[in-house]
């Protein structure tokens, strides 16, 4: 394959990537409704400070002692937002590490 390449095509990816971007948008929503305030779920910080303002405890980060927000933490508690957190992470690697490197490599 790397010598041989891969065919794409430009415009499903374009439209994956708009899918994808809308997928995004509804998790933050849901996060931003259930949450009751605006919360980056891309922000560790923000994340755990919204847990320990709920109530929420869990492993704690070997450095900062904060709570840990990486995927396995986040799904030892099972709350609508921390799985929506988890949901938007995902999306965001799919288009972050993906679907737009590949775009960007297809237009060369």
């Amino acid at each position: 394959m790397s010598q041989r390449g891969l065919l794409v095509s430009s415009s499903k990816l374009e439209e994956l990537l708009s899918n994808v971007r809308a997928q995004m948008a509804g998790q933050l929503a849901v996060i931003d409704a259930i949450a009751g305030r605006r919360l980056n779920p891309s922000s560790g910080d923000e994340v755990a400070e919204w847990m320990r303002s709920v109530g929420l405890d869990g492993k704690r980060t070997k450095v900062t002692r904060r709570l840990a927000t990486d995927e396995r933490s986040l799904a030892a508690n099972d709350h609508p937002v921390l799985r929506a957190v988890t949901e938007y992470r995902g999306l965001r690697k799919l288009e972050t590490t993906f679907i737009e490197p590949t775009l960007q490599t297809a237009a060369k």
